[in-house]
């Protein structure tokens, strides 16, 4: 039963998937008495939003009188406010919009914040701020308006009144633009509505004086299943599925998986651990770090995340050189080529390659003496008969070798079934470098060298 039906609440999105559909489902059942749509930006192709009402709209910013002609080239990230303007030409009997995107979590009483914006006469609803000195979107406001702010555009909540008003300065402002857009700049979209209302002594309401807005940013992403998003009286963005884990990590990198109350591993307690271990590990051994990976390891022990302290591979991440590189030689010195071999990431196409020469050789440098019980060499699939002959040899200094292992016949270094060739060694083995030369007139191209204590 519709018990106001000048409210529309409105979940936008531009695609629509298990995540999307979910967090629609829930603003419906936070939206009981008042029309619901889904806002859909059907750019790319049409969206079923079946069972909800759709509007449907395109960046095809002629169809509402906003395309200039020259300077800006609209998009609907910059020009996010355009949105309201389709939905006010959908809607034209609304007098009151509340604007959800497809990544926002509420965890509010819709009712309370209407009725305060009705009641009170307030025309717009977010987390409205003042600009912090330098801040790009102010320039692009400040030659039009004398008051400027800027708001966080995930949730709005804004009246018909100020939708047609803010219609308005745009079209002004078209004008201007179109002249010179040197000297008057297309307005970014969280700074021209705060703005309009601002100047024009419309009423507004900051949601950060009444709701915790702690994890309401632009980024990182947040798992919109954990506890930490379902506080009362909060709201959250970006939430998302379980690919939060990669965008997260892409955003603000690994290093507060090792902080017990960090967003992050307090969202991993509601994961099933066979999905993250392997994502979070990743992204540790990318730092190239052996005792960040040992600490990341042990913290993942205590969580219960793994049953037991894996092996630590010796040569990761030390210290590693090649006798030369070549034109097939993914990095550009016989450094950071040689690097490539002794990381713990395998990949097929991530591999060290010196030139074709006399005994090529590959080494690393364990910075300490340790000894050495188990070498595997992991050769690139393709050519790996190239290096069918080899040794290894170890040193105390770098410059005097002793030799511990040969492997000087044509037997191939990989049978079938195999990925890589084990040594171990009976005797006891010490050493600071570990040297892997291939013997005659070839070239070494490892994916990985692994040693072991």
């Amino acid at each position: 039963m519709i018990i106001n039906p000048d409210v529309a609440i409105i979940f936008r999105t531009h695609y629509w998937n298990e995540n999307t559909i979910h967090l629609a489902k829930r603003l419906y059942g936070q939206s009981a008495g008042y029309r619901f749509f889904v806002l859909c930006d059907e750019t790319r192709g049409e969206i079923n939003v079946h069972p909800f009402d759709k509007i449907s709209h395109t960046d095809d910013f002629k169809s509402i009188g906003l395309q200039p002609n020259r300077g800006h080239t609209p998009n609907l990230w910059w020009d996010g406010d355009c949105v309201f303007y389709f939905i006010r030409k959908a809607l034209p009997d609304i007098k009151y919009f509340f604007v959800v995107e497809n990544d926002c979590y509420l965890n509010v009483d819709l009712d309370k914040i209407i009725k305060r914006m009705i009641d009170n006469n307030v025309d717009l609803v977010g987390y409205i701020y003042d600009f912090k000195e330098g801040d790009w979107p102010q320039k692009t406001v400040e030659p039009y308006f004398d008051k400027v702010k800027q708001m966080f555009f995930p949730f709005i909540g804004i009246s018909a009144k100020l939708i047609d008003k803010s219609y308005v300065e745009r079209k002004r402002i078209l004008g201007l633009h179109e002249k010179d857009p040197d000297k008057y700049p297309w307005p970014f979209c969280e700074a021209i509505i705060s703005s309009v209302a601002v100047s024009n002594n419309m009423k507004f309401i900051d949601i950060s004086e009444f709701l915790n807005v702690d994890r309401f940013k632009y980024r990182p992403h947040l798992y919109m299943n954990s506890g930490i998003v379902n506080i009362p009286n909060s709201i959250c963005h970006p939430v998302s599925g379980y690919d939060f884990l990669e965008k997260r990590i892409e955003n603000i990198g690994v290093m507060e998986v090792f902080d017990d109350f960090s967003d992050l591993s307090l969202s991993l307690q509601t994961l099933d651990k066979s999905y993250f271990m392997p994502i979070i590990e990743r992204a540790v051994l990318k730092l190239r770090d052996p005792e960040k990976l040992k600490t990341f390891w042990n913290v993942a022990l205590a969580r219960n995340w793994i049953n037991e302290l894996p092996r630590l591979n010796l040569a990761f991440a030390m210290p590693c050189q090649q006798s030369s590189i070549s034109e097939w030689s993914i990095a550009g010195d016989t450094v950071s080529d040689a690097e490539l071999a002794n990381n713990e990431i395998y990949k097929d196409d991530n591999y060290n390659h010196t030139g074709v020469e006399n005994d090529p050789w590959w080494q690393v440098f364990f910075e300490k003496t340790i000894r050495v019980r188990n070498v595997i060499i992991v050769p690139r699939p393709f050519l790996f008969e190239r290096m069918n002959k080899f040794k290894v040899s170890v040193s105390q200094d770098g410059e005097t070798w002793n030799d511990v292992y040969m492997k000087d016949d044509e037997s191939p270094i990989l049978k079938v079934g195999m990925r890589f060739f084990p040594i171990s060694f009976d005797d006891e083995i010490y050493a600071k470098y570990l040297r892997v030369t291939c013997l005659g007139h070839t070239a070494i191209h490892f994916i990985q060298v692994k040693v072991f204590s």
